[in-house]
C-alpha cells in the first residue's frame, strides 16, 4: 500500500470504523477475539478496502433502523495476523482511535506472547502447519495459543 491508501484507510478507520475485542468461552478455554469493521452504505468504497489490503470480507447487514432505507455493508477483519498487519499500518496515521488502536496492537501482542523488538514496524507472517498456526515476528516464532 502507497501512503495515499494506508491515510485514506486510517481515516474511513477513524470515521466508520469499529476497532474492538471480544472474548468469547468455549471448551478449549477464553478465547480473544479481535475485529476490524467498517460500516458504510457505498458498497464500492468497502470493496476498495477489500481489495487494497488483501484482507478481509465484506457482507450485506441488514439495516436496523426503520427511518432508513439504504442498504448497509460491512468490511469484516477478523484473522489475528491481518488485524495486527492492518493496525500496524495505519496506527500512526489516525487521530481518533489512534489510542485504541495501539491498545488493541499491545494486547495482541500481550494474548499471543509476541514482544515487539523493531516496534510497529515489524511485519508479522502467518503460518499455517497442519492445525497448528504459528506467528513470526522478526524471526522468532511463537505458537498460537488457541488452536
Amino acid at each position: 500500500m502507497d501512503a495515499y491508501e494506508i491515510g485514506y484507510l486510517a481515516g474511513l478507520i477513524d470515521g466508520e470504523g469499529h476497532i474492538g475485542i471480544r472474548w468469547s468461552g468455549s471448551t478449549k478455554g477464553w478465547q480473544m477475539i479481535p475485529a476490524v469493521i467498517v460500516s458504510s452504505s457505498d458498497l464500492a468504497v468497502l470493496q476498495w478496502c477489500a481489495q487494497v489490503t488483501g484482507i478481509g470480507r465484506v457482507r450485506y447487514t441488514l439495516n436496523q433502523s426503520p427511518l432508513s432505507r439504504k442498504e448497509q455493508y460491512k468490511w469484516h477483519v477478523q484473522k489475528f495476523a491481518d488485524i495486527l498487519w492492518l493496525l500496524r499500518q495505519i496506527v500512526f496515521h489516525m487521530h481518533i482511535k489512534q489510542d485504541v488502536a495501539h491498545r488493541m496492537i499491545e494486547e495482541m501482542e500481550a494474548y499471543h506472547g509476541i514482544t515487539p523488538t523493531a516496534g510497529y514496524s515489524t511485519v508479522v507472517q502467518r503460518q499455517v502447519h497442519g492445525r497448528k498456526t504459528r506467528y513470526v515476528l522478526d524471526g522468532h516464532t511463537r505458537l498460537d495459543p488457541t488452536v
